[in-house]
Formats: structure tokens, C-alpha cells, sequence
């Protein structure tokens, strides 16, 4: 009897602990299955992918992050699937392997010191002399270390502006409970004319960051793999893919000008031959893109107001019937302390300028995308801003360039731009 007790006891524990290992690799066999077909290059069959809102997609393709230090971290901006997280260099050249490389901590990559991650030593990314041509000072209070005297931050473009940066694809289950960018009603005009006309055209007027530095396909960006377009072309291709419109792009955006700049060239070049002259173009342009403000670090308000409306009403008084989407900058290396100043305040004067025009009876002709607020939001749930930074300053690498054209789709879009299903 206490011999076929036993044997029962045996047979019991076997086939709880088979159930329970069932269990579990039916859980592991969930995860293992879960990783996701990477992206190689950019192709028109990678919009949907790099496009489908980050806010809002349960696959996150190439989130950008960079590690300071041998033990570094990245902060994802959303929590991934267990083991479903690829981590690649920023070019695709290399897959890191997790437990050897690095380890998933929530929603932490964490470097593993004997691991072949990319990652910057302290004292390749925090320097006592100006580094790379720009005076990048650096705020003490928000160094990832202790020092004394002054130091200054990596700072580069092309191939040397993403040194050390990966490429992180994974699923997420969990939900996005920062600013989440919404659609403006005033932009309907402008999209019922893609519904109902064949041809548009769309021109795009900024600075650095809307002439496409430093996405992968430009100069700035290196010319290199997976060479994302622009994020006002991305724009461009889904608003043709979508609504079935021939939609012209028209980039007139000069690198290093400030507002100012933009109002006096408007109507001009600024070599006087009209390279970037506006005005040639404006009877055709059926939606005005006006992004200023990068270079503008102490502009103060009425300044900035004057010289963005400036340009608006030279669009309006040709073409009173188009209309306008004004973009805020994003958020800039915070951890400078003699850059980024005033840009942090030109999306509450854009709103201002929206509500001013309202009371002139124009309100459902001028739109305002909110990159700011999005970036800001990426930015308190502990993501860098160097993880969505080509330059370490203010020109978005791939992952940022993503992040405007998406923040821009929505708010022209709404609904329409990758609608929730029910």
C-alpha cells in the first residue's frame, strides 16, 4: 500500500510539473514568436510600418536610444513583449543578443559591461573643450555625471552624428498615457481637396529640420541604410497613398535660417538669384507648411509672432482660399545649457496666432501641428532626447524624422490617419 502510495505521489508530482512547464511554454512559445520581421531598407512597402503612430502601434519598428557609459541605459518609450525585443546598429549592420549584450529590464536595455553593445565612454560623449565644431555646454544638473568646471556634449552629423546608436524593434502591449497628438478640424478644407482633386501641392518652409537633416537619406544623415526619406516627403507619399491624389512636395526649407530670415526671404533668395524664393510658387501652393524656429534660441514673443505671421499673410493675400499648417519645434538637447531656450515656448505663440486669426474670421485655415507637445511627452516618461537626435542638438534622426511626419499626419488627418478599428 505505501508502495503504490508512493508511486502516486510520483506520478502526481510528474504531472504537475508537466502541466505547469505546459503552461509556461505556451507562455515562452507566445513570447519566442512574438519578434517581428525587421526592416532592411526604406521601400514604399515600409511606410505603413514606420508611419503607423508610435502612441498607438503594437509593433515599434527601429525605436532610436544610445548608451552613455559601459553599463548604460536606454528607456523605451513603451514597455515591449517578453522576447520580443531585436536590437540592431543604427545602419543594420549588427544584431545584438540579449543576456550577452544587453539585458530587458522592463522598459530599460540595460548594456551588458562584457557585451559588444555600441555605446560612448564618459569621456567620449562629455568633453572639457567644444566638440565637433558646436559650443554644446552642458547643464551640470543633468550630466549622467559628477564633474567640476565646464563640460561639453558629443556633437556631429552625417555617419559621425549617429555614433553608437541602435535601432530597437519590439511588440508592446502597453498603453501610451503621455500627450497623444489629435486631429485640428481646421485642416478639413485641405483634405476634402485631396478627396476631391486630383493634383495639390504642398510646400514645405523651415529650417534645418524640415530641409531633412538628419534623416538617413541626406547628406546630413550620411547617405546611409535604411535612407528614410524627409519626414515632409513621408507626408507626402502617405497623403498620395491614402487619398489617391497626385500630391506635389515642394521643399523650400534652407538649413540654418532663422525666423527672421524666413519672412525676408520669402519673397526672395538669400543670394538674391530666388534658389529659395516662396513667392514664384504661391498661387499653386494649396497648403502652406511654415516650420521656423530652430535657430531662434532667444527670440522672444512678439518677435517670433510678427515674423510667422508675416509670412502667413504673404501666402494668404495671393492664395485666400489655402491653407496653413504651422509646426512647432521639438524638443531639443535638454541637457544643454546655452542652446535650447526660447523654442520650448513657440508652440504656445502658434496658438495664440490660431486664435488671433480666428477672431478675424480665418480659423479653419490655419492648423497647428504639436511636435513640441509630443516630444515633450517622450520626454517624461525618461527617454533621452539623444535616442530621437542625428546631430545630439536638434536635427532628428530617423526615428525623430518619423516622429514629425507622424505628429503632422495626424494633425492634417485625424481619424483617417490609421483609424482605431472597434
Amino acid at each position: 500500500m505505501k508502495k503504490l502510495t508512493l508511486i502516486l505521489i510520483i506520478v502526481f508530482q510528474i504531472v504537475a510539473v508537466s502541466c505547469f512547464s505546459a503552461c509556461g511554454n505556451s507562455d515562452n512559445s507566445t513570447s519566442e514568436t512574438a519578434k517581428l520581421q525587421t526592416v532592411e531598407t526604406y521601400t514604399s512597402d515600409v511606410l505603413e510600418k514606420y508611419l503607423n503612430p508610435m502612441w498607438q502601434t503594437n509593433e515599434m519598428y527601429d525605436e532610436g536610444g544610445v548608451v552613455v557609459g559601459e553599463t548604460g541605459e536606454i528607456r523605451l518609450l513603451r514597455k515591449p513583449v517578453k522576447n520580443s525585443v531585436i536590437v540592431r546598429s543604427v545602419h543594420f549592420e549588427e544584431t545584438y543578443r540579449e543576456g550577452i549584450d544587453y539585458i530587458v529590464d522592463g522598459q530599460m536595455i540595460r548594456r551588458i559591461a562584457t557585451g559588444n553593445l555600441p555605446y560612448f565612454k564618459y569621456d567620449e560623449y562629455y568633453f572639457d573643450e567644444p566638440y565637433g565644431g558646436a559650443q554644446l555646454e552642458c547643464d551640470p544638473n543633468k550630466a549622467e555625471i559628477d564633474y567640476e568646471g565646464v563640460k561639453y556634449l558629443y556633437y556631429s552629423e552625417g555617419s559621425l552624428g549617429v555614433k553608437n546608436y541602435l535601432m530597437i524593434t519590439y511588440k508592446t502591449n502597453d498603453p501610451y498615457t503621455q500627450f497623444i497628438p489629435q486631429g485640428d478640424a481646421s485642416a478639413q478644407n485641405f483634405i476634402d481637396k485631396l478627396k476631391s482633386e486630383d493634383n495639390l501641392t504642398i510646400m514645405f518652409y523651415g529650417d534645418s529640420i524640415t530641409a531633412g537633416c538628419c534623416a538617413s537619406s541626406t547628406s546630413f544623415g550620411g547617405y546611409e541604410n535604411p535612407y528614410l526619406p524627409r519626414w515632409c516627403d513621408l507626408v507626402c507619399e502617405w497623403l498620395t497613398k491614402t487619398y489617391k491624389a497626385n500630391v506635389t512636395c515642394l521643399n523650400k526649407a534652407q538649413g540654418g535660417w532663422t525666423t527672421k530670415q524666413g519672412l525676408d526671404n520669402f519673397d526672395k533668395g538669400e543670394d538674391g538669384k530666388g534658389e529659395n524664393r516662396v513667392a514664384p510658387y504661391v498661387n499653386d501652393i494649396d497648403l502652406m507648411v511654415i516650420a521656423f524656429g530652430a535657430n531662434d534660441p532667444q527670440l522672444l514673443r512678439e518677435g517670433y509672432k510678427g515674423q510667422i505671421t508675416g509670412m502667413m499673410d504673404k501666402y494668404l493675400a495671393a492664395r485666400p482660399d489655402g491653407s496653413i499648417l504651422l509646426v512647432s519645434p521639438f524638443v531639443f538637447n535638454q541637457q544643454t545649457s546655452n542652446w535650447y531656450l526660447n523654442q520650448r515656448n513657440f508652440e504656445g505663440y502658434l496658438e495664440e496666432i490660431k486664435a488671433e486669426y480666428a477672431e478675424n474670421g480665418t480659423s479653419d485655415k490655419i492648423s497647428v501641428a504639436k511636435v513640441y507637445s509630443f516630444s515633450n511627452g517622450i520626454c517624461e516618461t525618461g527617454k533621452r532626447n539623444r535616442d530621437y537626435l542625428g546631430n545630439n542638438i536638434n536635427h532628428p534622426n530617423d526615428f525623430g524624422v518619423r516622429m514629425y511626419a507622424q505628429v503632422v499626419l495626424k494633425t492634417l488627418c485625424g481619424a483617417e490617419f490609421f483609424p482605431i478599428s472597434k
